[in-house]
């Protein structure tokens, strides 16, 4: 078992993305600050998400005590200009992987 985070404590990683069918489709960078400490704590986290075509900008409070976290996309290149949508990133367990969906609306 992990220690919980302390409050100003940071992580990072870049992650490959893959489709349902397990096909490369991007790549996520993730950096996040841990405002507040322990089980129950919370890190606001900004990631790039980068597609074919473009780039979406999301953010999101990621609270230690949960498993799913609701992620606004707050800016968009490439194709994705004008979107509009969310991500809900699901992470059950201690695995380290998520499977997260994305909700997206092109114009």
């Amino acid at each position: 078992m992990h220690a919980p985070p302390l409050m100003g404590d940071q992580f990072g990683f870049r992650s490959e993305m893959l489709t349902q069918a397990g096909t490369h489709a991007g790549w996520v960078n993730v950096s996040c600050f841990v405002t507040t400490g322990g089980t129950r704590g919370s890190a606001p986290c900004q990631d790039a998400v980068s597609l074919e075509g473009g780039q979406i900008m999301v953010q999101a409070l990621v609270s230690m005590a949960n498993d799913t976290t609701e992620v606004a996309i707050v800016g968009r290149t490439g194709v994705y200009r004008g979107a509009s949508g969310y991500i809900v990133s699901a992470s059950p367990g201690d695995s380290g992987l998520s499977d997260d969906t994305f909700q997206l609306v092109l114009p």
